[in-house]
């Protein structure tokens, strides 16, 4: 389990640590290498994986477009092609938006019913 852990560390360190190290002190380059898991994970390894790079990606220190195809062949899912790609990141942005829609109509209800129950108080 340990040993699992420490993989998915290593995966992070060589996708988004790594990288900027290089560049940092050598300037971009064409190739970093690469960095492949010898033994399959659990479901609790993919588990926490996964919650790792919701967290990241929730942050904003990763780009999707660029790492999904990193992170599905980590789960053994196949990769996306470019199309299959953009449709999803599509309907992940059309989600996105309707959860925000969503949020603002619910704070606009949360204001108006604050100041309905204001007049109230007051008498």
């Amino acid at each position: 389990m340990f040993k699992r852990f420490v993989e998915a560390g290593q995966v992070i360190f060589f996708l988004w640590l790594w990288p900027p190290l290089i560049e940092f002190n050598f300037g971009p380059q064409e190739d970093y290498g690469n960095f492949t898991l010898n033994d399959a994970m659990t479901m609790d390894d993919k588990s926490k994986l996964s919650g790792i790079i919701a967290n990241l990606a929730s942050s904003g220190l990763l780009d999707m477009r660029e790492d999904v195809n990193v992170f599905r062949e980590a789960f053994e899912l196949k990769k996306l092609e470019d199309k299959e790609l953009d449709e999803w990141l599509l309907q992940a942005a059309a989600e996105e938006q309707a959860l925000a829609e969503e949020q603002a109509r619910l704070s606009i209800e949360r204001q108006q019913s604050k100041k309905q129950r204001e007049p109230q108080q007051n008498q």
